[in-house]
């Protein structure tokens, strides 16, 4: 009895190591040049109004938490708030996306990062408006080494509740002791 616990040892051991073995690696550095490079192609469709062209680079059951709005679930609610853009299209002037952290786990890689902005708007001062925030994408790792984005979210850096503050308080804030 006791040598068949030491062979059952034996093997359930040789079969861990077989399969963290068979985990695949990834080459980090090779993912990441695909993630800015996805980043630029969405800088690029954003300042061209391309509101078509992001949608080669999410996943069919995709998830995005854009601000602002209601959670975006599916290719088929892409598609439609895709249409919804387009009938009221926006005028960037700039738009950077900056991957400051990218992370490797399995089939999936995370991107993190900062955007920054600017927008032609008439009626602002100046007539544009400038926002910068941050983002988190999770990016699936598909069959054949390609990324598409499985979930993405983004806000802005900008807290709208204090301007509101300031501007009810007559510019400055309450004393809140």
């Amino acid at each position: 009895m006791q040598d068949f616990k030491k062979i059952m040892l034996l093997l359930i051991a040789l079969s861990v190591v077989l399969l963290m073995g068979c985990e695949k690696h990834h080459d980090v550095e090779k993912l990441k040049a695909e993630v800015n490079s996805i980043n630029d192609q969405l800088s690029k469709a954003i300042l061209e109004n391309d509101h078509d062209g992001p949608l080669k680079f999410y996943t069919e059951d995709a998830i995005s938490l854009p601000s602002y709005q209601p959670m975006i679930k599916g290719m088929d609610a892409l598609k439609e708030q895709t249409e919804k853009q387009k009938e009221h299209p926006m005028n960037m002037k700039t738009f950077k996306i900056t991957s400051t952290d990218v992370w490797v786990s399995g089939m999936f890689v995370v991107d993190i990062g900062t955007y920054s902005l600017t927008m032609e708007m008439p009626d602002a001062p100046g007539g544009e408006i400038k926002d910068q925030g941050k983002y988190l994408t999770l990016f699936e790792i598909q069959k054949d080494g390609s990324l598409l984005m499985k979930a993405d979210t983004w806000n802005t850096d900008f807290n709208p509740w204090e301007a509101m503050m300031q501007d009810h308080d007559g510019g400055e804030e309450k004393d809140k002791s």
